[in-house]
C-alpha cells in the first residue's frame, strides 16, 4: 500500500492474528483522525460560516443506513445517490458480518476515527462500467452569503475508505447561489470546481486525513458549497488499491471517502485587511490595543495545503501516523516482546489512539506478570515538530516528552506497579532520520513520532 500522499490516519481496530505460534499486532494510526484536539488543526474553525461542518446535529433522528445524509443538519446530497453519515452511537445498526453498519470508527467500509468530533460522511469520487455515474456528492448551507470580491479560505480533510477498490484524484469544491436541484446529476460533471488540492493528487492511501484546501474569490451572494468530482472519468486520475490484509472492511468498486471539517472563513493578504474585516481604523488603537489584535491575526493559520513548495516554511505538512505490524512470536521472551512493541502519534500530538491503547494494554499484560521488569519509555519527535515549536507551534513544545508521559501515565492507570522511567529524543536535523525526498520525509516523520520501550537490567 502506497504510504506517500498519506495525512493522517487508518484507524482499524488492532488484531491478534495466531498463525503457527505467530502472534501479528497490527498498530494502525489515530483517528483523526480529532474534535478539537492538540493533533489537529482547527484553524478558522470560530469564524467558519459552514453551518454544521463536521457534522455533528442531526435534525431529528439518527440515520439507520446507508444514505443517512439527510439525516444530518445542514446538509443534503443532490444526486439520486446520497452520502453516507457515519456516527459514534452505541445504537448503530450491523451489517451481516456483525459490523457497525455507519458506525464510527468502525463501519461496514472501513476504520476511522472522525477528524473532527464523533462524525464523518463518506461519498463515491469514481467508479466503474454501468456505476459510473452513480457518484455521490455532499452540498451544506452556508451561514451567511459570500461578499462580493471577497476572498475566502475554504478547507475540509478527506480520508480514503479501507474497503475502496480504486482512489482518485479531482475531489474539489464548488460554490451556488442557489440551492443545487436534487436529481441533476449531469449538471455537476462540467468541471467547474472552484477549490481543488494545489497538487490536485490522487489520494490513494487510507492512512489517515488529508487536507484540501484553497482560496475562492466570490462573485457574491454564494450561499451554497458542494463537495466531490465534478470532472468526467476520462478526465480523472484513478489508482486501483489494494485492502490492507488487517482490514475486514466491504469491498466496494469505487473511490469512497470519508469526509470531515469543512470550513470556509473568510482570507486575509494581511493585518489591514484583518483590521478593516472587523471594521477596525488602525489609526485609532492604542500600542496595547494594536498588539492585541496582531495577537489574533498571528493565530490565523494560512489557507496552505501541503505541497512541495510550501514544506519548508509551512505548519501543514503531513498528519500521517505510521502504521506497523508487530511481529510477536511464542519462543520470545517477556522482555523482547514489550521491546518489540511501538507507539506512533499524530503529527503534533502526545494523545493516545485506540489502536495505541490496545498495544499499551499488551504491555500492561506482561508487566504485570513480571513486577521486577524496570520498564524505560523513550519518546520521540520529528524535525518538523522541534523546529516549528520554536516559531509557529508552540504546543508542539516537548512533545517527546509528553508523548513518554502520556504512555507512563496509561501504564499506571492499567495497573502496571513496575517501575517506569521515562526519556525524549527530538529529532533535530533531517540527517537524523529523514530521506531527501519529500514523499519519504512523510514516512520518515510519521515514523519518528513515536514511543519505543526497553526492559533495563
Amino acid at each position: 500500500m502506497k504510504l506517500s500522499n498519506v495525512k493522517s490516519a487508518m484507524n482499524w481496530s488492532l488484531t491478534s492474528i495466531a498463525i503457527v505460534g505467530i502472534i501479528v499486532i497490527s498498530n494502525p494510526i489515530f483517528g483523526q483522525k480529532g474534535k478539537k484536539k492538540e493533533s489537529k488543526e482547527t484553524s478558522g474553525n470560530e469564524s467558519n460560516l459552514v453551518n454544521n461542518g463536521s457534522f455533528e446535529n442531526l435534525k431529528d433522528k439518527k440515520p439507520k443506513k446507508l444514505g443517512g445524509i439527510n439525516t444530518i443538519d445542514g446538509w443534503f446530497s443532490p444526486t439520486g445517490v446520497k452520502a453516507d453519515t457515519y456516527r459514534n452511537d452505541t445504537d448503530t445498526p450491523v451489517d451481516s458480518k456483525g459490523r457497525p453498519l455507519i458506525g464510527a470508527p468502525t463501519s461496514t467500509f472501513g476504520q476511522e476515527d472522525a477528524y473532527e468530533g464523533k462524525c464523518y460522511v463518506g461519498i463515491n469520487t469514481y467508479l466503474t462500467g454501468k456505476k459510473q455515474n452513480e457518484r455521490s456528492y455532499l452540498t451544506g448551507e452556508l451561514n451567511t452569503k459570500l461578499t462580493k470580491n471577497k476572498t475566502y479560505c475554504i478547507e475540509f480533510w478527506v480520508s480514503l475508505a479501507e474497503g475502496s477498490k480504486f482512489a482518485s484524484n479531482n475531489i474539489g469544491a464548488k460554490f451556488d447561489q442557489k440551492r443545487p436541484e436534487e436529481g441533476k446529476e449531469k449538471q455537476l460533471l462540467k468541471g467547474n470546481v472552484d477549490v481543488l488540492h494545489p497538487e490536485n493528487k490522487v489520494f490513494n492511501s487510507a492512512n489517515g486525513w488529508f487536507k484540501i484546501c484553497g482560496t475562492y474569490v466570490a462573485k457574491g451572494g454564494e450561499q451554497y458549497i458542494t463537495i466531490g468530482n465534478f470532472e468526467a472519468n476520462a478526465k480523472t486520475a484513478n489508482e486501483p488499491f489494494k485492502q490492507p490484509k488487517q482490514s475486514k472492511a466491504t469491498a466496494i468498486q469505487s473511490a469512497y471517502y470519508f469526509i470531515d471539517n469543512v470550513i470556509v472563513r473568510e482570507d486575509y493578504s494581511n493585518f489591514e485587511a484583518y483590521l478593516l474585516a472587523n471594521n477596525i481604523d488602525a489609526s485609532v488603537l492604542s500600542e496595547d490595543e494594536q498588539a492585541e489584535w496582531e495577537g489574533k491575526f498571528s493565530k490565523i493559520e494560512p489557507c496552505t495545503c501541503f505541497t512541495k513548495a510550501v514544506i519548508d516554511t509551512d505548519t501543514t505538512y503531513s498528519k500521517l501516523t505510521y502504521q506497523k505490524d508487530f511481529i510477536i512470536e511464542d519462543r520470545m521472551k517477556p522482555e523482547e516482546k514489550i521491546q518489540t512493541y511501538q507507539v506512533y502519534f499524530a503529527a503534533g500530538s502526545s494523545k493516545l489512539s485506540s489502536e495505541a491503547n490496545t498495544t499499551l494494554d499488551e504491555i500492561a499484560k506482561i508487566l504485570n506478570a513480571n513486577s521486577t521488569f524496570k520498564l524505560k519509555v523513550v519518546g520521540h519527535a520529528d524535525t518538523v515538530e522541534f523546529n516549528l515549536s520554536s516559531t509557529k507551534k508552540p504546543e508542539y513544545t516537548d512533545v517527546d516528552k509528553k508523548r513518554a508521559e502520556a504512555v507512563k501515565e496509561k501504564l499506571t492507570a492499567l495497573g502496571v506497579k513496575n517501575v517506569i522511567t521515562t526519556d525524549s529524543k527530538a529529532a533535530k536535523n533531517e540527517s537524523d532520520s529523514v530521506s531527501g525526498d519529500l514523499e519519504e520525509k512523510e514516512l520518515d516523520w510519521a515514523k519518528n513520532r513515536r514511543v519505543e520501550f526497553f526492559i533495563e537490567k
